[in-house]
């Protein structure tokens, strides 16, 4: 279809597709997020209405300090609210060669279908969860032991939205011993381990 989320993705090679996920808000609006595997940023598209073969043109959802972004998800509630979690980092460069600091992050709009959405950014933790580069060849990971193959940071990321309609997010922390604080403390561990 002329209006299909992939008339503006794939099709047309402006968005080519990295980790999509989707979400159907209670009205029935199905959403889309992804990451753009070229330009590594948060793009948010929905259907217009229940209509499948309608989507809205893709806007970016993350924006400063983040510039990378990886693993997106996203859950939907009433009409037009959204929460969409992902990994951020400030450096430019692509995730397998990005070196971090990557922070977890979540982006709430409650007025995503309307014309000119707009969205919060918040960081979730006072401190980095990965500091490395970020593999994205799933379990490929595992069998390169390269920088590009880090599998320390899992991709065990979700977000929902409970009956008061605050956001609960699980994520992964590879950062998170004080073993490079404490002298003599234990070595970090990763959130991943093979």
């Amino acid at each position: 279809s002329k209006n299909s989320v992939h008339e503006y993705t794939v099709a047309k090679g402006k968005h080519p597709i990295l980790f999509p996920t989707v979400a159907v808000d209670r009205a029935g609006v199905v959403y889309e997020t992804w990451t753009d595997s070229i330009n590594f940023r948060v793009y948010l598209s929905h259907t217009v209405g229940t209509n499948l073969s309608q989507w809205t043109k893709p806007v970016v959802v993350n924006g400063a300090p983040v510039t990378t972004t990886v693993m997106p998800w996203i859950a939907a509630g009433s009409k037009g609210r959204v929460d969409i979690v992902f990994y951020g980092s400030p450096d430019l460069q692509a995730p397998t060669v990005n070196d971090g600091p990557w922070y977890p992050y979540l982006v709430q709009s409650l007025n995503a279908t309307s014309s000119a959405p707009t969205f919060h950014q918040a960081r979730m933790t006072d401190h980095p969860n990965h500091i490395e580069p970020v593999c994205l060849s799933g379990l490929g990971c595992t069998t390169d032991t390269g920088p590009a193959g880090d599998r320390e940071l899992g991709d065990f990321f979700r977000v929902g939205i409970d009956k008061s309609g605050r956001a609960l997010v699980s994520f992964a922390d590879g950062d998170n011993q004080l073993g490079t604080e404490v002298a003599g403390g234990p070595a970090a561990a990763p959130s991943f381990a093979d």
